[in-house]
């Protein structure tokens, strides 16, 4: 019996993210631009809400576990799967039962076991080959989603929150909600599903809802991260091999290009592991690469970078000992952590609360960033003081969870009672504001037991005696309530 034969090659269309996403062939992303197939037919599946950042995740950790290169079969585990995999995230449905079905329904003629014996001889990528790839022609001109223009004021004007995203069929998490309780229950929203997208006009991409307010963050960018580098490779050139002299070149070209951070990795994570850690190395060596990540956080794609630290987590790692680091290299961390609040990717990733194990203990990098911040404010040194102070701000631009909002709060109350410069005053009294909006009985509470008197505080400039009356308008609506 005479068979015929046609070629499947689905699509995954991502209009929420900016550009048309194609992912095929196991997980190789490729862009959106010509290619040699040409489809009959354009299925839409529907629309999705779910964050870049989280869609982001859930794809790196798809290729470290269930799509490792070495796991690709033409019949049973190829892009037809992978794609049901996304799609059944994305938006809750699944792909025509018949493209899953085709593979079986080859292998059911003589043709199809003849290939399938073929097939099983052949390596098509090799175990150490990187689960994540693009096609040769490295990531999208836009693959970092920002906020629109329109929507970002001065820091001195009033902050009126960002307008929700469309209501979705499953709410999303009580404010309240501790940040525990979030991450027992952590699964993704099912986004809206349109009964027919032909016809459905297209819809702009709704304002992130873990951004609050439009605020610009605060950040640190006079850093010379290439001199950095320089100086770092000089220090260490009798000191590393070859494969690690190679991994600082990579970063130099990082940073004096346009390639994107894809073409870094396990090399360079490894290098950075020691170089926190080593301690028979120069005292010099984590001051100079904290210099050279805290300009790396400036560019748009350093997500991609970070994302890849899902081993090791060799950076937060470092971060959560901040305690024990020297005066230097604290005021460095927090500078690095303002920085990598200026792209909404890599803001995200601050707040991750998926857990690692740290000195016996369950940690995520939300517990690092908090830790951090409390530690900035309680020290006795300005700089480290007047950085974390910026972090608190840039924190309370986000959808917080409120013992997180209760926690910072408790260190800005207790930094309030010091002499502040106007500057630092106006960040934590603004986000002291903000937090009382997201924890709305502890931290009316706190204020009240801790004080001080925020009348200290006017005259210092009108941003700072608008903010103090905000505060105490919010504190006497809490109180008669």
């Amino acid at each position: 019996m005479a068979h015929k034969y046609r070629v499947v090659r689905p699509r995954v269309l991502l209009r929420r993210y900016g550009d048309r996403k194609l992912w095929s062939g196991g997980n190789n992303f490729g862009g959106s631009g010509p290619n040699p197939y040409t489809g009959d037919q354009i299925l839409t599946l529907g629309v999705t809400e779910l964050p870049y950042s989280l869609f982001l995740e859930y794809i790196l950790a798809l290729g470290e576990s269930s799509y490792k290169p070495n796991t690709y079969n033409l019949f049973k585990h190829n892009c037809n799967n992978f794609t049901q995999e996304v799609a059944v995230f994305l938006t809750g449905k699944s792909i025509p039962k018949e493209i899953l079905e085709l593979p079986d329904e080859i292998l059911n003629t003589p043709l199809g076991g003849t290939l399938s014996n073929y097939f099983n001889t052949l390596s098509l990528r090799s175990d150490s080959s990187r689960g994540l790839s693009f096609s040769g022609v490295g990531p999208p001109s836009n693959f970092i989603p920002f906020e629109p223009s329109a929507h970002r004021n001065s820091r001195a004007s009033e902050s009126p929150e960002l307008q929700q995203v469309p209501v979705s069929r499953r709410p999303p998490p009580a404010r309240t909600m501790s940040s525990e309780e979030r991450q027992a229950s952590d699964e993704p929203r099912e986004a809206q599903r349109e009964s027919d997208a032909d016809e459905a006009p297209e819809r702009p991409s709704p304002i992130r809802k873990t951004r609050r307010y439009p605020d610009p963050p605060v950040v640190f960018p006079d850093v010379d991260g290439v001199a950095a580098l320089k100086e770092l490779q000089e220090t260490l050139k009798d000191v590393l091999n070859d494969t690690e002299q190679t991994a600082l070149r990579e970063l130099n070209e990082y940073l004096l290009t346009e390639n994107g951070a894809w073409a870094l990795g396990a090399p360079q994570l490894e290098l950075m592991g020691k170089l926190f850690t080593d301690k028979s190395l120069p005292k010099s060596a984590p001051v100079l690469l904290l210099r050279v990540l805290q300009a790396m956080a400036l560019k748009e794609d350093v997500i991609l970078f970070l994302h890849q630290d899902r081993q090791s987590h060799c950076i937060m790692s470092y971060i959560y000992r901040i305690e024990t680091i020297s005066a230097e290299e604290q005021d460095l961390v927090l500078a690095l952590l303002c920085n990598l609040c200026s792209n909404t990717s890599s803001f995200d990733w601050l707040l991750y609360i998926s857990e690692w194990t740290e000195d016996g203990q369950p940690c995520n990098n939300s517990r690092v960033t908090v830790r951090a911040a409390v530690h900035g404010l309680r020290c006795d040194r300005p700089e480290v003081q007047k950085k974390s102070a910026g972090l608190m701000y840039n924190l309370a631009l986000k959808e917080l969870f409120d013992d997180v909002a209760t926690e910072l709060s408790t260190a800005v109350l207790q930094y309030l009672h010091g002499d502040i410069a106007e500057e630092q005053a106006f960040y934590v009294l603004t986000a002291l504001l903000r937090f009382l909006q997201i924890s709305y009985n502890d931290v009316p509470a706190l204020i009240k037991m801790l004080g001080p008197d925020l009348q200290k505080f006017s005259g210092k400039s009108q941003r700072v005696d608008k903010t103090v009356e905000e505060i105490q308008f919010k504190m006497s609506v809490s109180i008669s309530a």
